[in-house]
């Protein structure tokens, strides 16, 4: 069986949606809130000690500049909307319009300028939501299924039953 689609990624909530997902599964386990506040306060423990020890202002600003840079990096790099705005806006030509095709043994998919053909072994994993499915590769190229993309909502079942069944190893 296979299933021939298409649909277009015009609204910059859905891109944002999609990079949410995208940056939440690669870097969530990461950098989840939580691990973040249990290494900032370790951190902190640390650095209090270590200046009750010796205090001078050479390492309250060697602390600050070793806390401050990657809390603004993670911050810009993973959480930031504006950038991802702004990457919306740069490739928004070349986001366009999206064709899948998805059978058993892979899912392709092509926009304007590039395509992707993903077996198993290419994909990270796949993620359901109410209305969506987001495809993660472990190459930079994925995609987006919305349940629009279909004419009826019994297809974009049988596809996600599909999905399901085929691709159970990867959700």
């Amino acid at each position: 069986m296979e299933y021939r689609f298409s649909g277009e990624i015009d609204d910059i909530n859905e891109y944002l949606q999609f990079q949410r997902i995208l940056h939440k599964e690669l870097f969530g386990k990461i950098f989840s809130p939580k691990s973040l506040i249990y290494s900032a306060f370790l951190l902190t423990i640390i650095i209090i000690q270590d200046l009750k020890r010796e205090f001078s202002l050479y390492k309250i600003i060697t602390y600050i500049v070793i806390i401050g840079f990657p809390c603004v990096f993670v911050f810009f790099a993973l959480y930031s909307k504006w950038m991802n705005k702004r990457s919306f806006i740069k490739y928004k030509s070349k986001i366009g319009r999206f064709e899948f095709i998805i059978n058993e043994l892979n899912i392709f998919i092509k926009c304007k300028d590039e395509s992707a053909n993903l077996d198993k072994s290419n994909i990270r994993k796949i993620i359901f939501d109410n209305d969506s499915i987001y495809i993660i590769p472990k190459s930079r190229f994925g995609g987006i299924i919305k349940k629009r993309y279909f004419e009826d909502e019994k297809e974009y079942n049988e596809l996600v039953l599909f999905i399901r069944e085929k691709y159970s190893g990867l959700i």
